[in-house]
This record gives structure tokens, C-alpha cells and sequence, in this order.
């Protein structure tokens, strides 16, 4: 009984920091006179605001959908040149922060790049087409179409090869397959895939500051540090999240009150790759070829001729940003997947409402933007540590530490981490689970002995996502870390801001470094998982 309300206990303070930012934010928000929002309304052109958000909402899920659906498509289901190889590289841009894309595109494109020195050698003109929204839009697109393709690729995987036979059979060809029978059959996958695109553009502060584009997310900084009035920020914050709840309905509306089921095993081969003409096939590889180059290529290239170009590097701050970026990353990483580790056996072996309530609180985390944790965590702390202060005597600054940076890791990133560790849970049979009670009643020889070996791929996959999300998390950090620690994302923006994109491109190639290898880990642990030794 003890252990059960320790465990109860544990479950409420973790709902409560998890509801505890829409909470504060919430009320905050009311505060505000009529006088002051009009005020608010016209400081920040909250229409204009309005307006770029919703386009990018608009186009960058379109343009993702596009780029990830029919490159999966392709891959899948068709032959041609290098399609092992296309398979593979159409993941390498989720190594690429999005503001990685932008300022290496700026730079490609830019007054000095080679298309401007190319069409115009004696700057006649200037061809600057990428600082604006269109740009903005462009960039998110080709950072954020591999969750689709990743999504796509499993569900035409997992659909199985007789809907497409069944169609050809019918007489409907395999472009009116795709969109009359396979598009419907793959729905829910899509919608998951455009969530995700949906809360990562509304996250979006990079990018979007880099290429000169207003969204919410830049303004509530500039609320912040340029006009130092942080109530607005959080109101700011609140319009913001009224936007994520906007889109939850819409996506629940698209899904519908239909419910899908898979009437076939997962078949790796499906449908033996169908050979296509030497013009489709020239198309199709045209179309992968210029994906692949735009997404990961060229910026790519442009960073290292940076690196190459610049007169000195700063070798001894770089180390020092690495580490801090790396420290971060693993000791966020690791503290949660502890924690979904510990709600997914909370779930499992001790399920109530009160678990049920908690899982889903942890989902919804990931529909808090980095910049709104920011401002919904850091002035609470503060208060809190100003209370403790004046009731214990003992001076507290706990905003001066790295503790609302983690609470704002674990409330964004925990439910990257609860999706493969919940399906590690899901593959505990009840007959193995029913055989370790009667063997032992113990909660950590159940955990060490049968659970543990049974969740170690989804751990794993936690680790990597989670891992890889913290090193590229731009606003969050800069706005709650401690003073004078610096992260490569931080520094990035720093120097993309003065101008001085040759010293961004090393911290750049470190980041996407550090996100490269636990995708080539992954994949390898696929392959291996795919193809196990006999």
C-alpha cells in the first residue's frame, strides 16, 4: 500500500509539471487589459504574425507530404538506379537542423554564392530569392519531409502486397492506385507524419530568424530580450498554443471516426519491385537526385568551403561548445528515457486512470514549442526560488542553473521517447509476464531480469531520437540556459545574426555530425535486425 501511493504520488507531481506551462501560460494571459492587447496587437503586428504561420503551416505540409510520400513511394514499390542507395540518403537531411539548411542556403544563394556570381559576375544585380517567406518555407520542407518518408516508407511496407495487385487487376493503373486505393489505406500513418511536421514548423525559431521571416516564435523572443517585457512574451506564448490546438482539431477532423487495421504481415518484398520505362525511371531518379542535393548536398558543400576558406578557426571554444552541446544532449537523453522507462511500467504492470492521464500528458509535450517552454518555466522558477529564499534564508537562483533547461527537455522531448519505449513494453507477452509473478514478486528483478532485455531496441531508438533533438534544440537553450554557457546551436545563432556565416559552418558540421552518427547506428541496427546472421 505504501509503495502504492509513493508510486500515485510520483505519477501527480510528473502530470503536474507536464500541464503545469498551458496552466501558467493560461492564466497569465487573462490578466491583460483591452487596452494593452490592442497595444501588444499593434507592437508585434500580430496579424502579419498570423498570416506567416499559417502559410508555413499550409505549405510546408504540403511540400513535406509531397517529398516524403512519393519518395517513399518510389523507393518501395519501384527499380531503378541506385535505389538502395536513394533509400538511404533521403534520411541523411534529419542530421540537418532546419537553421543549418537556412544559413547554408543563404549562402549558396546569397550575394556572394555561385548562383549570384554565376548570373550576374559583375554584380549588376543582386538575386536574393530565399530571405523571405517562400525561402522560409522552402527550407522547412526539405529539413522536415524525411519524418514523412520515414512514416510513408514502414506503412507501404506493412500494407501488404495485395491492395496493389487487387487494383491492377481491376484495371486501375498504378497512378490511380496510389491515390484511389493506397493513399486511403495509409491515412492514420500520414496523419502521425504531418503532426509532426505541423508542431516542428510552429517550433521553427532558427530558421524562420535567420531568413528574415516574423512567426510567434521570433516574436516572443524579441519580446523578451529586445523589449524586456516577459508578461507579453507569455502571452505571446499563449496564442501561439491556441494555434497547436487549432491544428489538433483540424487533424481530428481529417482522421475522422474511422478505425484501420492491418490485414496482412509486413511483407519486405512487396509486390517484387516493378521495373519502370527509361523515361519514368530518368524521371524518377531526376526528382530523388535534386531532392537529395537541395536537402543535404549542397548545404553541405557550402559549409565545408567555408571551413576551407576561413582564415582561422577557433579550435579551443569550438571543443568547449561541442562538449557542452554533447553533455547536454546525453544527460537529457538519459533522464528521459528514465522517465518513460518508469511511466511505461507504471502503465504496464500498474495501470489506472491516473497512468492513462499521465501517458497522455506526456504526448501533448510535444506540441509545446521550445520558445513557449521557455517563458512558461523560467518566471515560475524564479518565484519559486524567491520563495524558498525568504522562507529558509539560504539564497536560491535556481533560474541560473540548467534546471529549467532539462524540465524543458523532459516536457518537449518525452514523447519521442515514450512512442519506441511503449512499443518495447507492447511486445511484453502476458504468459512471460504471468511466468516472472510466479517466479518472483520483486519490481526490480521483474525489471532487470525479463523487462529490461525485452525493451533494449526501444531504449536505444529513445536514446538516438532523443539525443539528436536535444543537439539541435535552438530556443530553448538560448533562452534558458545558465549565462555563459554555450551550446553549438547557440553559437550558431549568435554568429548567423552578425553576418558571419564562415565562422557558423564548423559548430554547423559538428551538429550535423553528432545527429549523423546515431542515424548510421540505427540504420545499422535495422540492417542487422532485417538481415540477422543465420
Amino acid at each position: 500500500m505504501k509503495t502504492e501511493k509513493i508510486r500515485n504520488l510520483s505519477l501527480i507531481m510528473v502530470a503536474a509539471a507536464f500541464a503545469a506551462p498551458f496552466v501558467y501560460i493560461t492564466l497569465t494571459s487573462f490578466a491583460f487589459s483591452p487596452e494593452e492587447f490592442r497595444e501588444i496587437f499593434n507592437r508585434y503586428d500580430l496579424f502579419t504574425l498570423l498570416l506567416n504561420t499559417f502559410v508555413l503551416i499550409v505549405c510546408v505540409g504540403l511540400l513535406s507530404m509531397t517529398f516524403g510520400l512519393f519518395s517513399a513511394w518510389f523507393v518501395t514499390m519501384y527499380d531503378f538506379p541506385l535505389r538502395k542507395l536513394f533509400s538511404v540518403l533521403l534520411i541523411f537531411p534529419l542530421a540537418f537542423p532546419a537553421y543549418v539548411l537556412a544559413f547554408s542556403w543563404t549562402g549558396f544563394f546569397g550575394f556572394s554564392g555561385i548562383i549570384n556570381k554565376t548570373l550576374s559576375p559583375n554584380s549588376i544585380f543582386f538575386l536574393d530569392i530565399f530571405r523571405n517567406l517562400a525561402g522560409a518555407t522552402l527550407v522547412l520542407s526539405f529539413a522536415l519531409y524525411p519524418y514523412i518518408y520515414l512514416i510513408a516508407k514502414s506503412a507501404f511496407a506493412t500494407m501488404g502486397k495485395r491492395s496493389l495487385e487487387v487494383a491492377n487487376i481491376h484495371g486501375y493503373s498504378d497512378f490511380e492506385a496510389f491515390f484511389r486505393i493506397i493513399i486511403p489505406q495509409i491515412k492514420p500513418w500520414l496523419i502521425s507524419g504531418l503532426i509532426i511536421v505541423w508542431f516542428e514548423t510552429l517550433a521553427d525559431f532558427g530558421a524562420v530568424s535567420i531568413l528574415s521571416v516574423d512567426t510567434f516564435t521570433t516574436a516572443i523572443y524579441k519580446a523578451w530580450y529586445g523589449y524586456f517585457k516577459i508578461e507579453e512574451s507569455l502571452l505571446l506564448a499563449f496564442f501561439l498554443l491556441i494555434k497547436v490546438f487549432i491544428l489538433l482539431w483540424v487533424l481530428r477532423l481529417i482522421e475522422g471516426n474511422k478505425y484501420y487495421t492491418q490485414t496482412e504481415r509486413q511483407d519486405t518484398n512487396i509486390a517484387q519491385k516493378k521495373n519502370l520505362s527509361p523515361f519514368y525511371k530518368s524521371l524518377v531518379f531526376i526528382f530523388l537526385t535534386s531532392l537529395c542535393t537541395l536537402s543535404f548536398a549542397i548545404p553541405s558543400a557550402q559549409l565545408f568551403h567555408w571551413i576551407f576558406a576561413a582564415d582561422q578557426l577557433n579550435l579551443s571554444d569550438i571543443s568547449q561548445y561541442t562538449f557542452n552541446t554533447f553533455s547536454l544532449a546525453v544527460a537529457g537523453a538519459l533522464c528521459i528515457v528514465l522517465l518513460s522507462l518508469y511511466l511505461g511500467f507504471c502503465n504496464k504492470f500498474y495501470k489506472n486512470k491516473l497512468s492513462g492521464a499521465v501517458g497522455y500528458l506526456v504526448k501533448s509535450g510535444y506540441a509545446y514549442p521550445g520558445s513557449v517552454l521557455a517563458v512558461a518555466l523560467f518566471i515560475p522558477i524564479i518565484n519559486l526560488s524567491q520563495n524558498i529564499s525568504s522562507f529558509t534564508g539560504v539564497s536560491l537562483n535556481m533560474q541560473s542553473t540548467v534546471l529549467p533547461l532539462f524540465l524543458g527537455y523532459i516536457i518537449r522531448f518525452s514523447a519521442v521517447a515514450s512512442a519506441p519505449v511503449n512499443g518495447g513494453y507492447q511486445r511484453l507477452k502476458k504468459s512471460v509476464l504471468e511466468s516472472a509473478a510466479l517466479l518472483t514478486d520483486s519490481v526490480s528483478s521483474k525489471l532487470f531480469r525479463i523487462v529490461l532485455p525485452v525493451l533494449k531496441p526501444g531504449i536505444i531508438s529513445a536514446f538516438i531520437l532523443t539525443f539528436i533533438d536535444i543537439s539541435k534544440e535552438m530556443p530553448l537553450t538560448l533562452m534558458t540556459r545558465p549565462f555563459g554557457f554555450d551550446t553549438l546551436a547557440v553559437k550558431i545563432y549568435g554568429l548567423t545574426s552578425e553576418g558571419e556565416w564562415e565562422r557558423a559552418a564548423l559548430p554547423a558540421i559538428i551538429i550535423v555530425f553528432l545527429g549523423f552518427i546515431p542515424i548510421a547506428f540505427s540504420a545499422l541496427l535495422r540492417r542487422k535486425n532485417v538481415h540477422p546472421r543465420s
